[in-house]
């Protein structure tokens, strides 16, 4: 079904809805919050340390290196750090976004 040519983005958008509505309504049942984070946020091209971007980053840039002071983090370890991050900041819990990082 997901193949069909007209129906397979929206088959996939609603298995990521209810995806995201389970998981939404387990946590609140058990008092705990859930952010959904844009899509579109540049969690990647983000230095997780100091919210600095990278506009220039492609996916086979599998490293996030800044040459200058020889810092090198994976890709996916640094997105992860700025979800983290992102997370509190979208339910207001934080105001400050670089307060959050670490």
């Amino acid at each position: 079904m997901a193949q069909a040519p007209r129906r397979g983005e929206s088959v996939a958008d609603n298995g990521w809805g209810a995806f995201a509505n389970m998981s939404l309504r387990k946590l609140e049942g058990r008092g705990k919050k859930f952010a959904l984070i844009d899509r579109f946020y540049p969690s990647s091209e983000t230095r997780s340390a100091r919210g600095a971007a990278r506009p220039a980053l492609g996916l086979a840039d599998r490293v996030y290196a800044r040459e200058s002071r020889g810092h090198t983090r994976d890709r996916d370890l640094n997105a992860a750090l700025n979800i983290r991050a992102e997370g509190p900041r979208a339910l207001g819990l934080i105001i400050d976004k670089n307060r959050a990082r670490g």
